[in-house]
């Protein structure tokens, strides 16, 4: 009887289990890209010296889906630099979509050069 018990947990166990994948790579199936770009702008903005003064171009942004819920960001955002002057700096990332409790993650974050 105690092995038959042990044997339905683990059998249990795997159907969670793999239905918590297909749950996830249902989620990550869907393009989040407008997404993925708002929440690495945010960790931008949080980093410039003047964040309500920046501004960034759409013409100048692409993200990319990479699969398994990443997304790859290359975009500019103009900023007054400290004589106040706008500034065009490139800016590129790469954040993640966790869809079992909807968060975003910024893996990466490269502001200029």
């Amino acid at each position: 009887m105690p092995g038959q018990l042990v044997e339905t947990a683990r059998s249990n166990a795997a159907k969670v289990v793999a239905q918590a994948a297909d749950a996830r790579k249902a989620a990550c199936a869907k393009d989040e890209s407008a997404m993925a770009f708002v929440m690495a702008q945010s960790e931008v903005t949080k980093r410039l010296g003047s964040p309500s003064s920046a501004s960034y171009p759409a013409l100048e942004s692409k993200t990319q889906p990479m699969g398994d819920c990443l997304y790859r960001i290359r975009a500019v955002v103009d900023s007054p630099n400290g004589f106040g002057a706008m500034i065009r700096t490139p800016w590129s990332g790469t954040v993640e979509y966790h869809p079992v409790n909807g968060t975003w993650q910024v893996k990466s974050l490269s502001i200029g050069g």
